[in-house]
This record gives C-alpha cells, sequence and structure tokens, in this order.
C-alpha cells in the first residue's frame, strides 16, 4: 500500500515591516553622529591651537608657559612628560572656558572663581590667597614661624652680614609688607584678623635689633603712613605701587647714607595720577575687563637721580628678566640687588642712586655673582610672606 503523500506547509519569510527599518536607520544615524560629534570634540581643540579661534582671551597664567618640548633620543619619557605639561597648559579653548567659567562665579555666585588663590575684597580689592604660602592663615594668626625657625633666620643672616663685611661690603634687608598688612581694612571680615599676638615679622625685627646689628628695614609703619596722603598698593595686583616702591626706595637710602655718606641724598619726585589698569590677580581671575584699579600713580625721576639700562638677562624660571644699570653719579657706590617680584618697581628709582646696579631676580645667595660684581652694598628685597626663605640666604 503506498504511503500518503507528505504535506509541507508553506513558509511565508519574515520580512522588517518599515516601522522597523526606520529605528534601525535612525539607530545608525544617531551612531555615526555621535561618534562624529565625539571625534569633533576631540578635534576642536587642536583645531583651535592652529586657527587662534579664541586667541583674543589672554592666558591667566603669570608666568612663562611650557614650550612645546623637542624630542631627544633616547629620552622619550622626559619628551612625554614634557608634551603633557605642555598640554595641559595650551590645550585650545582653555582660556575662554576658564573665562565662561569665571565670569559666572563672580556674576552669579559673588564668590572668587579661584578662592584659594585670590580672595575678593571689599571696594573693588584683591588679595593674595592661602595657596601662597597661606598668606591669609598668616595675616589671621593662624600660621606663625616657630622660634626655632626664627632663630635660624637671624643666625643665617647675622652669618651672611659677617662674610660680606670680611669683604669690605656692607648688607641690608629690605622687608615689603604684604598688601594685608597695609590695607586690612578691604579684606573680608570673615578673613580679617582677630588675633592680637605678635607676627613673625614682629617678632623677627625684636630679635635682630636685640641681638644683631644687621640692618633690616621693616617700612611697615612708613606705608601706613604714607597711604594716608597716596594709594601705595595696586588695588588688583600682588605688588605695591610706584609709591610704595619710591617709598621703600627712599627708606632704604636714607637708612644706607648712615653708614655710607657718599650715598645721593633721595631727591624730588612728580608723582602723577590717571585712570587705572588692571593687575594680575585680575589677570589670574581672567576678569581683566571688568576689574580695575580706580586710578594709578605715575612717578617721574628727576635727571638727577635716572639711571640707565645697559643690559637685560633673562632668568631661568622666571618671567621678568634681571638688569645691569649705570647711575648718574660715578663716584657713588657699586650695589647689587637681589629681589623678588616686589623689587620690579623698586628697581625704577633705586639704580640712580649708585655708580653701578645689577638686578638679580632671585632671594638666594649667590658667592660667584658676587665674587664677579664686587659690590660695595648687597640688599636683599624680600615680601613678608616669605620669610622662612631669608633662612636660605
Amino acid at each position: 500500500m503506498a504511503a500518503a503523500p507528505t504535506q509541507y506547509e508553506e513558509q511565508t519569510p519574515v520580512t522588517l515591516s518599515a516601522v522597523q527599518k526606520g529605528r534601525g536607520i535612525n539607530r545608525s544615524i544617531r551612531t555615526w553622529l555621535l561618534a562624529f560629534g565625539f571625534g569633533l570634540l576631540l578635534a576642536l581643540p587642536t583645531a583651535e591651537r592652529w586657527m587662534g579661534l579664541t586667541a583674543n582671551f589672554q592666558s591667566t597664567e603669570n608666568r612663562r608657559l611650557t614650550p612645546f618640548p623637542t624630542f631627544h633620543y633616547p629620552h622619550i619619557l622626559t619628551f612625554i612628560h614634557e608634551l603633557d605639561q605642555y598640554c595641559k597648559e595650551s590645550f585650545g579653548f582653555r582660556n575662554a572656558l576658564f573665562y565662561e567659567y569665571s565670569t559666572w562665579k563672580y556674576d552669579v555666585l559673588h564668590t572668587s572663581p579661584l578662592p584659594e588663590k585670590v580672595v575678593i575684597g571689599k571696594g573693588g580689592w584683591l588679595f593674595v590667597g592661602n595657596s601662597y604660602n597661606r598668606v591669609i592663615d598668616q595675616h589671621r594668626g593662624f600660621v606663625n614661624l616657630s622660634d626655632d625657625a626664627l632663630q635660624q633666620i637671624e643666625q643665617k643672616l647675622l652669618a651672611r652680614q659677617q662674610e660680606l663685611k670680611r669683604l669690605g661690603i656692607r648688607f641690608y634687608v629690605l622687608i615689603a609688607p604684604d598688601s594685608h598688612t597695609i590695607y586690612p581694612e578691604y579684606l573680608p571680615d570673615e578673613l580679617r584678623s582677630g588675633v592680637q599676638d605678635p607676627s613673625s615679622l614682629d617678632r623677627l625685627t625684636t630679635r635682630i635689633r636685640q641681638h644683631g646689628t644687621l640692618p633690616l628695614i621693616d617700612l611697615r609703619d612708613t606705608l601706613m603712613q604714607a597711604k594716608k596722603q597716596y594709594q601705595v598698593y595696586y588695588q588688583t595686583d600682588t605688588h605695591w605701587n610706584e609709591p610704595g616702591a619710591l617709598i621703600g626706595c627712599v627708606s632704604l637710602v636714607d637708612r644706607m647714607r648712615r653708614d655710607v655718606p657718599s650715598i645721593p641724598k633721595p631727591s624730588a619726585y612728580h608723582i602723577h595720577r590717571q585712570a587705572g589698569g588692571y593687575g594680575d590677580l585680575a589677570l589670574m581671575l581672567a576678569l581683566q575687563s571688568r576689574l580695575h584699579d580706580t586710578f594709578k600713580y605715575t612717578v617721574e625721576v628727576t635727571p638727577d637721580r635716572k639711571a640707565q639700562r645697559l643690559a637685560e638677562y633673562d632668568m631661568p624660571g622666571h618671567y621678568l628678566p634681571s638688569g645691569r644699570y649705570a647711575g648718574p653719579d660715578q663716584e657713588a657706590p657699586r650695589l647689587l640687588l637681589f629681589g623678588d617680584s616686589f623689587s620690579h618697581n623698586l628697581i625704577k628709582f633705586l639704580p640712580g642712586y649708585f655708580s653701578q646696579t645689577y638686578h638679580v631676580y632671585q632671594t638666594t645667595f649667590d658667592a660667584e655673582l658676587v665674587n664677579a660684581e664686587k659690590p660695595d652694598i648687597v640688599v636683599l628685597e624680600i615680601v613678608e610672606r616669605d620669610l622662612e626663605k631669608l633662612a636660605l640666604f
């Protein structure tokens, strides 16, 4: 008996509906758009570096930025490290993005975009923040140099004085006060000092005067008196202004003339007031377009005290050059000035009292430089917040 034929059911092929096809296409488009957008975001900073799309936004760094490194085989790891540092400091849109962030913090939240670096005070004043040697805590009395540290500083300076004296060189130390000291009334109320204990500078000057003969010029009282007539610090900058530096110069010259009468007497100066600009603290916040000094002073040096700059020298790690100057009186002593950034304005006036001046931006002693220059006088200028560096001179 023949078997019954097998019956097969015809199966209809499975096909995607139009809706499913559309969803697949959309997913594909989204994937490509996402990939393209991600690639564009990666490429834009590099493109901006070459096209200069945000060139009008200034860098907020108050220093020389790391240059593009040069590859030297086999120092591959060194090159990678330097390239990484370069990219961190110079990637595209960096300045523009920080400007937007800084503006938002200042305008909307009314706070400092960089509170550890810059403190926003009253009346348009800006102050250096705690990231610089805990300067705010120093002025609030929370941080003070120990007695051992002060003793070490005293011994170092007196030993350096004796060393220079054996070479026939006089030695002077000039302390430039912080703006926090001279204008505490503009600090935020919550950051003003409530501590009445002597500061580190008070204790250091007391020790020096009691135990030695080192000329240490403390300008605090002089500048506090002078500010009744002139503003002696910039409102939006770390440093004293030209009148403040002039007062520091005249005070130093007056003290030196007690020992060296051949130094010329301080001259008359003409001080002019004009519209203010912006300082390094405003630039640090990228707010230089809106935070300005109310005004600024320029000091005109009279011809009898005007020095000529003979040469400039780049200093490793410093954005300001050192310099050599010739004064108007060739019978006057020779000066070697070691200083920090406060000496930038000081050097506008001081060389006019010496036959030759060499100014170097460092606060560490250089015996070879002293032997080469053979000065009659060595001056060390240092800002109040960096007193502990005196132990390294």
